[in-house]
């Protein structure tokens, strides 16, 4: 009973454990007293042996204290849902008539990219599904079509948007600048570049977003 009050006693409080030491060494020999050592000398033995006891028990109970704290991680997770908006005119899909896909970048050490794999969009005809809400029909839209980029971003702080190079069909298309497509030729393929380097490390993952606009062409209305 006399450890468990110990441990149960600060370590700051060792002057009151001693006083406890001394009372329960005294006991201890008192009802002991037919050994061989006498009274004074098992009180001081008693003593050499709780007191380091009683400091180790204080200090453990200290050091759980310490650590009582666990470590602890913020976990995060994003998304980002893709698809199209479509007009009562035209729709987007992807190459077929299907859906819009990714497409797939070829990054370099220094951090210069180029695309592996472009992105096809098509420009369909837009029909009503009879519920107010326009998709994609199996014809491309009859008609030129203005094509303009109105956002672009890369997901890593590393890069200055302002250097990546977007295009259309091989060609540079810039912001708020319509690129115009003639009837029968509304499959256009994107692709992205960055020609300058960029501070990235192993394993950085790099997504770059475009935003484009597809309407009928202005002379076309």
């Amino acid at each position: 009973m006399w450890i468990k009050r110990l441990l149960e006693k600060p370590l700051f409080q060792l002057n009151r454990l001693k006083n406890i030491i001394h009372y329960d060494a005294e006991n201890y020999c008192g009802r002991k007293s037919n050994h061989v050592f006498n009274h004074k000398k098992g009180i001081s033995n008693m003593k050499k042996q709780l007191l380091p006891l009683a400091i180790i028990a204080s200090l453990g109970a200290f050091s759980m204290n310490v650590h009582a704290e666990p470590a602890q991680a913020l976990l995060e997770w994003q998304g980002f849902v893709g698809g199209v908006f479509n007009t009562d005119e035209i729709a987007l899909t992807g190459q077929g008539g299907g859906e819009i896909q990714e497409g797939e970048l070829n990054i370099q050490p220094d951090g210069t990219f180029i695309t592996e794999k472009g992105i096809v969009v098509e420009a369909h005809e837009s029909v009503d599904d009879g519920s107010g809400n326009f998709e994609a029909g199996d014809a491309l839209y009859n008609g030129d079509v203005d094509w303009s980029l109105a956002f672009t971003d890369i997901s890593v702080e590393a890069y200055d948007v302002n250097q990546l190079v977007v295009t259309m069909n091989g060609a540079e298309i810039q912001k708020d600048t319509p690129v115009t497509t003639a009837v029968g030729n509304h499959i256009v393929n994107f692709a992205v570049n960055y020609p300058t380097t960029a501070e990235v490390s192993p394993g950085d993952s790099v997504t770059v977003y475009a935003t484009v606009l597809a309407e009928p062409a202005a002379g076309s209305l």
